[in-house]
């Protein structure tokens, strides 16, 4: 059973998640996916991070390589959509 300590730790993560995903409906609103999605490669380096901070965990080759592969192949498409969105 979680502490009062905890319960209020719990609390606070559960109103920042409930802000930040409310934001993140927001930016979908106001702009597409394809411009947006740069901003969540954000993820990728965080996770990384926080997964060295916490658990000692460096990511492997093969996880670095799939990483920069999905983040190249995002950007490509939002530089492409750019561009188209240049020519209207």
């Amino acid at each position: 059973t979680p502490s009062p300590r905890e319960w209020l730790l719990l609390i606070g993560l559960g109103l920042s998640a409930g802000i930040a995903h409310f934001m993140l409906i927001k930016a979908f609103q106001n702009a597409e996916a394809s411009g947006l999605q740069p901003y969540n490669y954000a993820h990728i380096i965080w996770a990384s991070i926080l997964g060295f901070i916490f658990f000692g965990s460096v990511p492997e080759f093969w996880t670095l390589l799939g990483a920069a592969l999905i983040v190249s192949g995002g950007l490509w498409v939002f530089y492409g959509d750019a561009r188209a969105w240049r020519r209207r």
